[in-house]
C-alpha cells in the first residue's frame, strides 16, 4: 500500500511522465492500493492552470482513496519533530509539508512514492519512513 507524494501525482499528470509518474500509473493500474491525503489534495489542487483544470483534477482526486492523520496533534507534533532532527543533523527540509506527509505514512505503515529527494534525506533521519 502506497501513499502518493504531490510530486508523483505532479509527475503522473504530465503529458509524458518521468518514472514515478509511469510507476504510479502501473500501481494504480494493477489495482494496488494508492492513497492520497489532504495536504497533498490541496498542493496539487493548486497548481491548477485554469479552473477548467482545477475542476478536473479535484473530481479525479475526490475518486482516490484517502488517508487522513490519526491523531491531529500528535502527528502535526510528530512531523514537527521531524523536521527538528533533520535540521538537528544538519539538513533542513525545502518544505514543513514533506515532514507532514512522511509522518502520516510512517503513522499508517505506507511507503510513500514521490519524486522528492528531501524525503531520501529524511528518511536516513527516520528509517521507520519507507521509500519507492
Amino acid at each position: 500500500m502506497y501513499l502518493v507524494d504531490t510530486s508523483a501525482w505532479l509527475e503522473f499528470g504530465r503529458k509524458q511522465p518521468r518514472t514515478v509518474g509511469q510507476r504510479l500509473r502501473a500501481l494504480i493500474e494493477s489495482d494496488v492500493a494508492v492513497f492520497v491525503t489532504g495536504i497533498v489534495v490541496q498542493e496539487v489542487l493548486q497548481g491548477a492552470r485554469d479552473a477548467s483544470h482545477f475542476e478536473q483534477m479535484r473530481s479525479w482526486l475526490g475518486a482516490q482513496r484517502r488517508i487522513s492523520v490519526k491523531h491531529e496533534l500528535g502527528t502535526h507534533v510528530a512531523a514537527s519533530r521531524l523536521y527538528a532532527e533533520c535540521r538537528w543533523r544538519g539538513f533542513t527540509p525545502r518544505s514543513s509539508v514533506d515532514c507532514l506527509v512522511a509522518s502520516i505514512a510512517i503513522e499508517h505503515h505506507l511507503i510513500l512514492l514521490h519524486d522528492d529527494r528531501d524525503y531520501e534525506k529524511i528518511a536516513e533521519v527516520e528509517p521507520r519512513l519507507k521509500l519507492a
